[in-house]
């Protein structure tokens, strides 16, 4: 990719050159035959399995950073995804004085299922992830006594996780 059409904020954010890149370039971009690469910055995180497959593990602005933890959310929603009781989620960090950010799960029931118990959900990805990867707050979507009635939107119908995030804030001051 050259950039983007006609934005060149948008292309100086996303094309960059690696400082070893610049280094070996030398003045003007070219030395010795060495022609200076520009790197797509995508703004997600991932990492190469023993096999050399690159793995996306999220969203850098997705992460939550609790306690000095970095945490992936796509790990905490894909345990949630495994429960019967759940058919979507979603998770976003709340602001908290102690931790720096708590993690907090929007949740939909699965409508054949009974609605568990936030414990018993925090025990279920207890089971399989690190204690500190376990939600501490539980936000219902689609029911009668849910915090929404529907999942916030973006243009392009994915989950709005700016909106959730500000929905948490609200819910959960610390």
């Amino acid at each position: 990719m050259s950039g983007y059409l006609d934005n060149e904020v948008k292309t100086a954010e996303a094309l960059r050159q690696h400082p070893e890149d610049l280094e070996a370039s030398g003045v003007g971009g070219v030395r010795d035959g060495y022609q200076l690469r520009h790197w797509l910055h995508t703004g997600d995180q991932g990492f190469l399995d023993p096999d050399g497959y690159l793995c996306i593990a999220g969203r850098i602005k997705d992460i939550v950073i609790r306690g000095g933890e970095n945490i992936f959310p796509m790990e905490i929603e894909a345990r949630l995804l495994e429960h019967d009781a759940i058919s979507q989620a979603s998770i976003v960090g709340v602001p908290d004085q102690k931790y720096g950010e708590e993690l907090c799960a929007f949740v939909e029931l699965n409508t054949v299922c009974t609605k568990p118990s936030d414990e018993e959900l925090r025990s279920f990805v207890r089971q399989n992830l690190a204690r500190f990867k376990a939600p501490r707050y539980f936000l219902w979507i689609g029911d009668d006594t849910a915090v929404l009635r529907e999942w916030p939107k973006t243009a392009s119908g994915k989950i709005s996780k700016p909106m959730l995030r500000d929905i948490a804030k609200q819910r959960h001051k610390s």
